[in-house]
């Protein structure tokens, strides 16, 4: 597919952050990507400063945004960036484990379902394209099925909306509850706590069996929620001007992700805006389609023009 030309441009200074951001975690820098960022300010513009996150196992959180107005096709954006998140910092994943990808209504879930499953729209292809790797799509109520095998050998996109992440209804603490299925083979056996141990010495925000009453049993809980903790995923985050709260912040964060690539026409001005599209931009590669007339109505009365509008 022929990107246009703002969209080469995100891409070719996406890479560059990353790359610098790759550079930076390999010298085990905490900082890495407030460091990468200002090296990145030297080499494209790049205005503001960045504002560190780090996830719930204290590890710096790579967190940035793409503003691109509405129309110029962030989804496509995505898929390119996450190849590149892939073929930098994540390298060593070879194009494998699993990404969370998140958006915040029902109409955006179903269409980005329906393009990223169907092996021929331009987004799966641009995807598999990037990382050379086969990929599955998840939904919440599937990925009970996920066997480890997959989980190594695939890239595993796991598409939520973000409400389901939360702890505040008993419908959406179905993702952290005890379950069954695949999901208790990436978890040691039950008869060997030594194991059960180390992993929470490992992930020290995994949840444990008994711990709601006091009663902590000293085995991980095999829910979704852990198997995501495990996992450390990538974060792609649809409209994230829709994620600003300090609860949907920190449900992300306490995944253990390890970046969060951010998508808006409208970013609050904490967010980390790497990079800016402007509707020019969009109007130039014909992205507009909708014509704009303006036109005098010689009306006395605002309400008068409000009724006339089309």
């Amino acid at each position: 597919m022929q990107l246009k030309r703002y969209q080469e441009r995100v891409i070719s200074e996406v890479k560059l952050f990353l790359e610098a951001l790759a550079s930076e975690q390999a010298t085990g820098s905490q900082y890495a990507s407030l460091a990468a960022w200002d090296k990145a300010k030297k080499l494209f513009y790049l205005p503001g400063d960045y504002r560190p996150r780090k996830n719930d196992l204290g590890k710096d959180l790579a967190t940035f945004c793409i503003k691109v107005p509405t129309g110029g096709g962030k989804t496509l954006l995505a898929t390119q960036i996450l190849g590149l998140v892939y073929q930098t910092i994540l390298k060593n994943r070879n194009g494998t484990g699993l990404v969370l990808w998140v958006v915040p209504s029902d109409q955006i879930y179903k269409d980005t379902l329906k393009a990223l499953r169907d092996r021929r729209h331009p987004y799966r292809e641009s995807l598999e394209f990037s990382l050379s790797r086969r990929i599955e799509v998840w939904e919440k109520h599937e990925i009970f099925r996920l066997m480890p095998g997959q989980l190594h050998s695939n890239l595993n996109i796991l598409l939520l909306k973000l409400a389901s992440t939360n702890r505040e209804t008993r419908e959406q603490l179905k993702f952290f509850r005890d379950s069954g299925g695949n999901i208790v083979q990436h978890f040691p056996p039950e008869n060997d706590p030594e194991k059960h141990k180390a992993l929470k010495a490992q992930f020290p925000n995994l949840d444990m069996l008994g711990e709601d009453d006091g009663k902590e049993e000293g085995l991980v809980k095999t829910s979704l929620g852990n198997l995501v903790r495990l996992c450390e995923p990538a974060v792609v985050l649809d409209e994230g001007h829709k994620a600003t709260s300090e609860l949907a912040r920190s449900t992300i964060e306490g995944f253990n992700a390890s970046v969060v690539v951010e998508l808006s026409a409208t970013p609050p001005t904490e967010a980390n805006v790497l990079v800016r599209v402007t509707g020019k931009e969009l109007l130039d590669e014909q992205m507009i389609k909708l014509p704009i007339n303006i036109a005098n109505s010689n009306q006395p009365s605002w309400k008068h023009c409000l009724t006339q509008a089309r």
